[in-house]
Order: C-alpha cells, then sequence, then structure tokens
C-alpha cells in the first residue's frame, strides 16, 4: 500500500525559484515562513492562518505540549497561582497594617497577579479548567478584603475575578497540513 500523496495548494503569484540563492529578494508573499522568514521550497503548514515550515511547525508543537502533559502544566499552573494568591494576600495585609485603611482596589491587582500566574503555568494555553482554578484562587486570596471591604471593595473583587477569568481563556491553535507548493503554471513562468 503506497502512502497517499500530500494535498497541494496552489500559492498565488508565485516567483520562479533561484536555486542558488536561498533567500531570494523578489520571493512572491507567501512564501515565506511566518517564523523564520526563511523561503518554503516545497513542503509547509498552516498554523493561526500563518503559514509555517516544518522546523518551525515542530516547534510550536513542542511549545504546545510541554512535558509533563495536562497534569503537569494543571499542577504548574496551581503552584503558580497559589504563590500569586499568597503574595499578593501578604501585600493586601501590609498595605493594610501600615496605612491602618482598607484598600479593595488592591484586589485588582492581586486578580492580575493570579490570573498570570495561572496562564503562565498553564503553558499559556489557559482553558476552562484554568480559569475556574484561578477564580477559586482569588477568591480564597480575597477573603480578607472581603471581610473588610465596603459594597465598592465587593465590587472590585467580582471586577478582579471576571479580569482573572478572562486572562485564562483558551488559547486553541489549530496546525494543519503538511501541505506542497504547487509549480508555477506556464502562464505564470511567461510572465
Amino acid at each position: 500500500m503506497s502512502p497517499e500523496p500530500l494535498p497541494t495548494r496552489s500559492i498565488p503569484d508565485l516567483a520562479p525559484i533561484a536555486f542558488d540563492d536561498p533567500r531570494t529578494e523578489g520571493s512572491a508573499k507567501g512564501t515565506a515562513c511566518s517564523g523564520c522568514s526563511l523561503d518554503i521550497r516545497a513542503i509547509y503548514y498552516e498554523a493561526a492562518g500563518k503559514v509555517i515550515c516544518p522546523k518551525c511547525r515542530n516547534q510550536l508543537e513542542s511549545q504546545l505540549s510541554p512535558e509533563g502533559g495536562r497534569a503537569g502544566r494543571f499542577g504548574k499552573a496551581l503552584g503558580f497561582g497559589l504563590l500569586a494568591a499568597i503574595a499578593g494576600t501578604v501585600l493586601y495585609l501590609i498595605i493594610a497594617a501600615a496605612t491602618g485603611m482598607v484598600f479593595g482596589i488592591v484586589a485588582l491587582l492581586i486578580g492580575w497577579m493570579v490570573g498570570k500566574a495561572v496562564f503562565i503555568g498553564s503553558g499559556r494555553r489557559g482553558g476552562r479548567r484554568y480559569q475556574i482554578l484561578a477564580t477559586i484562587l482569588l477568591l480564597l486570596a480575597s477573603i480578607p478584603i472581603l471581610l473588610s471591604a465596603t459594597i465598592i471593595g465587593a465590587v472590585i473583587c467580582v471586577f478582579a475575578v471576571w479580569r482573572a477569568w478572562q486572562m485564562n481563556a483558551g488559547v486553541a491553535i489549530a496546525i494543519t497540513g503538511p501541505y506542497r507548493i504547487a509549480a508555477p503554471t506556464a502562464s505564470a513562468s511567461a510572465a
């Protein structure tokens, strides 16, 4: 059984290939890799609507699937988020002790810290489980604020939770291909 041929796509306005110079200045738009800017000669992939070479595809896939898999990413997100939540709570308590006042606005900073930490821990992928994790950690970190704040402080805490939720929205990047660059037609090479 022979392998199936790769699908062929035509890239419009394909310039002639100069075999003696791999980085020809007169290359047609769309034939360069979006990742490394090298000319693509035969096979390419598409990721998030961009054309990439096989080398950049491998790098992107390794970034999207860090070692440790799903459980490893969640554990890392939990650890980073927990550290940010503790640091934010300590910061709030230091500010409250130093000034003798309650600042609900600190919840926004804690929300950003927790949201960003969970997002980085998730391998910058985000998703529903990370949104829920960031929300729970932020609510736990906001307990001192909620216990001592006014209605406005509580509203600020809700806004902080919403922001942490947004920061961890899922990032889906589909990689399609491989595709083969079609040879220029006779009319294109005559022009």
